[in-house]
């Protein structure tokens, strides 16, 4: 989380502006810092985080209280794929693992409308789909400052003959379908650490 971040800056602006207070030296406050950083990351609304401050007695049991709200906070999955029984299957197993919330999107031309509305983490995604390709995602979501750093999944069958079985290529994770849930959660885990979403 780099202070020069657009977003950071307006998450941290929204929480100066709902706290109503002059001395704002908690928000920089070593033991406060980091966890802002993972419920910014986590998506929290900064009326959530301010309500909380509100109920705590201290930094300690602020920072405490807040670190177990970002904990129990869901990871949001966004979830594209044009095949409906497969992202039925596979938002089923997630949501059953009990930390991930998925939503499954079968048509791949409303990839925009659905990360607007959703705010996901990560985002799973299909590579050949009628009616828009996986790759032209791929390439406007690096180009667009909101959704550069967002982490991709990419679940594809053109992978089948590929050794290893997941493949790193400019922080898109690629793994070949079919794949076991159990290292499919795997691989997300290790993919939003790798983007500090953890």
């Amino acid at each position: 989380m780099s202070p020069d971040d657009p977003q950071w800056r307006k998450f941290r602006d929204e929480l100066v502006r709902l706290a109503r207070e002059g001395d704002h030296d908690w928000l920089d406050h070593e033991e406060v810092r980091s966890v802002l950083g993972d419920a910014y990351r986590k998506g929290l609304d900064p009326s959530l985080i301010i309500s909380c401050r509100a109920a705590t007695g201290s930094t300690s049991e602020f920072a405490s209280r807040l670190g177990q709200m970002v904990r129990d906070t869901p990871v949001r999955i966004l979830a594209i794929d044009d095949e409906a029984a497969f992202l039925s299957l596979l938002r089923l197993n997630l949501q059953k693992v009990g930390k991930y919330e998925v939503r499954a999107e079968t048509d791949p031309t409303r990839w925009r409308e659905a990360i607007a509305e959703f705010h996901p983490h990560l985002l799973i995604l299909d590579m050949i789909m009628p009616g828009l390709d996986g790759r032209q995602i791929l390439g406007e979501l690096s180009r667009a400052p909101g959704t550069r750093r967002l982490p991709v999944i990419v679940l594809t069958a053109i992978l089948q003959n590929v050794e290893p079985d997941a493949v790193h290529r400019e922080g898109i994770l690629y793994l070949a379908k079919p794949v076991s849930l159990k290292a499919l959660v795997h691989c997300i885990e290790e993919h939003l650490s790798a983007f500090g979403h953890r």
